[in-house]
């Protein structure tokens, strides 16, 4: 399969790496140290250069471009953090894509062009204490009264948690057993009934906040219902392309490593001698990007696959979204092979369940920030002499 960027695809890369590098650093190191969001201002910014809803049909206030597209902003922004990266992620690859395919049309035309405008953030709402990856164990219930669904039901470790605008909630909308009984519903912030656990602490995934939601009574007008029960498949289908900016978003945080160490390692004298001269040290600079390409040949395939939803092909073959699955999953396992602590990288890049949830220790941290597959922002600020002991400075 060919990946090789048309001159548009190149221009849109060569404008979001220029503006990222040159405006995002020092915004990306207060986020990560304050573990806090990217101000409304700043995503403003982000739409009106039209980095938000990249993939998005003009109509809803998007560009109309392809998922490629979208990933190449995607990877340009994740290479500074994934604090000022998740914006384009929500926008772009996260449950606004759910919205536009699968709800209402009076739904999808208030929701998606405020979030192409950067109005709204949309987050997805969907492990459980007791359903992570196992989303068919759902308990959250929603029950149809009239022209309401009333909601109860704890969601855990939700990513934009107590931040979002809103919230694609995965819950079980009716008694059918399983998949059969799943569906999804869009919770607006302020919706009496709702309410937020504490901000979670996490070892990585600074700046993208994080928390429990809490559903007692919570009453959302019927046609806030995105997917009724049933459709768990359709919102499978939409999540598979969440899970290649997800593969996405590591492969940037891996090359802008990549791309920081390299330069540092120019300038840092180790016992003598340039650390470049390090034999350890050319074999990491050696195959770390044959790895990082590999990690985009993975990445990009299921992208690629999934232009079927652009084109609201929803019966896609189980087959195809099966490899498209198993992509993404190589895609973000390949950057980690070669990397010393290479599962502790995966989890501060905050894959999978378990990095969201891990708490974060000083002297965990300090032990992660050892391995070269973790690039926090603040590593631009690292002085050439010398690395501390932790890049972060609340440690």
């Amino acid at each position: 399969m060919n990946f090789r960027l048309s001159a548009d695809q190149e221009a849109l890369r060569s404008a979001a790496r220029e503006f990222a590098r040159a405006e995002l650093p020092a915004i990306a190191a207060e986020l990560e140290r304050d573990n806090k969001p990217p101000s409304h201002e700043l995503i403003h910014r982000y739409a009106k250069m039209g980095f938000l809803g990249i993939n998005v049909p003009s109509e809803l206030g998007g560009l109309g471009l392809g998922n490629i597209e979208a990933l190449i902003v995607l990877e340009e922004f994740a290479k500074i953090s994934s604090a000022v990266a998740f914006p384009i992620f929500e926008s772009s690859v996260g449950p606004v894509k759910a919205i536009e395919h699968f709800a209402s049309d009076s739904l999808k035309r208030r929701i998606v062009p405020a979030v192409c405008s950067g109005d709204m953030v949309v987050a997805v709402s969907m492990s459980e204490p007791e359903a992570g990856s196992a989303l068919t164990d759902l308990k959250t219930r929603g029950v149809v009264k009239a022209d309401k669904v009333i909601l109860n039901g704890t969601k855990r470790w939700c990513s934009g948690g107590g931040h979002a605008d809103a919230y694609t909630v995965y819950c079980r909308l009716s008694d059918d057993p399983g998949a059969k009984g799943i569906g999804a519903v869009l919770v607006e912030k302020g919706t009496p009934g709702l309410t937020f656990g504490p901000p979670e602490q996490l070892m990585g995934f600074r700046g993208v906040p994080s928390s429990d939601l809490y559903f007692d009574e919570c009453e959302v007008p019927l046609d806030n219902v995105i997917v009724p029960a049933g459709g768990f498949k359709k919102l499978m289908e939409a999540f598979d392309l969440e899970r290649c900016g997800n593969a996405t978003m590591a492969l940037g945080q891996a090359s802008g490593a990549l791309e920081d160490i390299s330069a540092y390692v120019l300038d840092r004298k180790q016992f003598g001698r340039p650390a470049q001269a390090r034999r350890d040290v050319h074999e990491v600079r050696g195959s770390a990007p044959t790895d990082l390409a590999r990690s985009q040949q993975c990445a990009g395939r299921p992208a690629v696959a999934t232009r079927q939803l652009d084109r609201q092909v929803l019966r896609q073959h189980h087959r195809a979204r099966g490899d498209g699955r198993r992509d993404a999953a190589d895609g973000r396992l390949w950057l980690f092979q070669g990397f010393p602590d290479g599962t502790a990288a995966a989890r501060q890049l905050g894959l999978g369940d378990c990095g969201r949830r891990d708490r974060h220790s000083e002297g965990q941290h300090r032990r992660r920030d050892a391995g070269a597959a973790v690039r926090p922002a603040t590593m631009r600020a690292i002085a050439p002499t010398g690395a501390p002991s932790c890049r972060r400075d609340w440690c």
